[in-house]
């Protein structure tokens, strides 16, 4: 079995993780993501403020 290592999950990392994911046969290889926090908080989402968030509508 071959043995890739990715350095970093944030945001590029995981990624380009799917995508080898997706394309590398899994029986063949086996993907490690190595990052110094234990999970990924997707920064994107972090600029959505009060103004533009509307109520559920029913």
């Amino acid at each position: 079995m071959r043995r890739l290592l990715v350095l970093g999950g944030g945001t590029a990392g995981t990624m380009i993780v799917n995508k080898l994911r997706r394309r590398l046969p899994a029986r063949e290889w086996d993907i490690t993501v190595v990052d110094r926090d234990d999970e990924h908080r997707y920064q994107p989402g972090y600029q959505v403020d009060g103004r533009t968030c509307r109520p559920a509508e029913a």
